[in-house]
């Protein structure tokens, strides 16, 4: 997973939360790795999350059956909740 925001790139542990969140499934802890690479792609875009697609399901099928059509996410920085 990939996370850009207002401070740039982020790593490290994140809590990624998908509305409604009416399951358990709904709330994933993942790990926001930098990647020199894809910022040459995307460049300066804040607030732009890319998850994997590979596996049997994607992430954004297992928080709350979504895809990927622009659907919002919350993510948590917080050491506390990840």
């Amino acid at each position: 997973m990939w996370l850009n925001s207002d401070y740039g790139q982020v790593s490290g542990d994140v809590l990624v939360y998908k509305y409604p969140g009416l399951h358990p499934g709904d709330i994933h802890v993942l790990k926001a790795t930098y990647s020199s690479d894809i910022g040459k792609v995307v460049g300066n875009s804040k607030h732009a999350i890319l998850f994997p697609t590979t596996g049997q399901r994607s992430l954004a099928d297992e928080m709350a059956n979504s895809d990927f059509d622009g659907d919002i996410y919350w993510v948590s920085l917080n050491p506390k909740v990840c």
